[in-house]
């Protein structure tokens, strides 16, 4: 697709659909937190899954009481 330049823009929540090298748009209550490679979006955010990572982008740990991971 990339080659009859056709872009397309799957929207998701279920992180079990991301692969590491998919090119991932992290929106959360309309701001973009994070742009790139879902591998480099989890290093990033110095997690160990694509969970973890939104779950430190978003500050919801924190709001659950618990530790990002």
């Amino acid at each position: 697709m990339t080659e009859q330049g056709i872009g397309v823009l799957w929207a998701t929540h279920l992180f079990d659909e991301i692969i590491p090298s998919d090119d991932l748009v992290v929106l959360h209550q309309g701001r973009l937190l994070a742009h790139g490679p879902a591998a480099d979006i989890i290093a990033d955010a110095g997690a160990h899954d694509i969970n973890a990572a939104f779950m430190r982008l978003t500050g919801a740990a924190e709001q659950l009481g618990s530790p990002p991971s």
